[in-house]
């Protein structure tokens, strides 16, 4: 069965940044993600109560420059 978000023929997510090769987005998200949690934690943001709804909303919050998907309503 197909899995719908990952690139046909690969085990690589859909990407808005359609980025197809493994090795690439991981340092393409390495590096943005350390950025923004980064900056979240310097500018102290990261207001809630930290429940599974708040942990999901900070993580669509994180990916949602270059991810597609589950969460991700861009």
């Amino acid at each position: 069965m197909l899995d719908p978000y990952l690139f046909p023929d690969s085990e690589v997510l859909k990407n808005k940044l359609d980025i197809k090769e493994k090795d690439k987005l991981e340092i393409v998200e390495a590096e943005y993600t350390s950025l923004l949690i980064g900056a979240i934690a310097e500018e102290n943001t990261i207001k809630g109560d930290f429940s599974f709804e708040h942990l999901c909303q900070m993580h669509c919050y994180i990916f949602r420059i270059y991810m597609n998907g589950p969460g991700n309503q861009e």
